[in-house]
Formats: structure tokens, C-alpha cells, sequence
């Protein structure tokens, strides 16, 4: 069985938001400075950053079919949609965060996709 179209897709598409949010981040830290960010929020400087690299390797082995990478980038997108919502308390973020996470789930666990990691588990 081939990989279904939709992995690839967004795993590329999670690659690509998450370089552009780094991106972001660090031309606004390259432009104002970090001195407008308060002590308990350098987490927020991080996260992307360590979001993209641990992005970067679960879709990785998402795309080699690996169900456990899966389960874990799941996982984290949960973890950070609750995240999101705790440092920047912005219902509009949290409902994109939302929807890209349901977007996801729909795309790493219908029917052929389901059948494509059973195969390469096994």
C-alpha cells in the first residue's frame, strides 16, 4: 500500500507553519529586543524553537510510517493548544490552534492512513 496522499501534505504543512512562527518570532526579537518580555515568559522565546525541532523529527518519522511519532505529535498538539491558551490567554489563537490540531487528527488517522501505519508497524 502507498502512503496516502494527506500525510505528506501536513506533515509538510506543520513544517512549514512551525519554521514561519521561529521565523516570526526571531525578526520580532531581532527587531525590539527581548527587554519587552517579562522573566516568566522566556518559555514563550523557546517553545517555538524547540516546537520546530521536535516537529521537524516527529513528522519525519510520521513520514517513514512510524505510529508511535503519531501518537506523540498528537500528544503534542494538544499540549500545546493548553499551552497556548495559558501564555496568551487569546481565544482567536487558541481556536487556530484548535482547528489546525483537528485538522491533523483527521489527516494522521483516517481510514487509509490508519492502514498505511498498521503496515509499517507490523
Amino acid at each position: 500500500m502507498k502512503r496516502p496522499i494527506s500525510i505528506p501534505i501536513i506533515c509538510w504543512a506543520n513544517i512549514a507553519i512551525n519554521y514561519l512562527i521561529a521565523l516570526v518570532l526571531t525578526l520580532v526579537i531581532l527587531a525590539v529586543g527581548i527587554s519587552f518580555i517579562n522573566m516568566e515568559y522566556y518559555l514563550a522565546l523557546i517553545l517555538p524553537y524547540l516546537n520546530l525541532i521536535l516537529v521537524i523529527y516527529l513528522n519525519k518519522m510520521i513520514l517513514c510510517g512510524r505510529r508511535w511519532a503519531r501518537e506523540i505529535f498528537i500528544v503534542w498538539c494538544i499540549v500545546l493548544n493548553i499551552l497556548g491558551h495559558v501564555l496568551f490567554e487569546d481565544i482567536q489563537v487558541t481556536l487556530v490552534s484548535i482547528v489546525f490540531s483537528i485538522a491533523n487528527i483527521i489527516c494522521l488517522y483516517h481510514s487509509s492512513a490508519n492502514r498505511f501505519f498498521v503496515r509499517k508497524d507490523a
